[in-house]
């Protein structure tokens, strides 16, 4: 599975289906 960076928990999550956030935060 891909990993994203997520800004908003300045931490690598697993990539989802969709983005837990909307907009620009996702």
């Amino acid at each position: 599975m891909n990993t994203v960076q997520c800004v908003k928990l300045n931490q690598e999550l697993e990539a989802l289906d969709r983005a837990p956030y909307p907009g620009e935060l996702g």
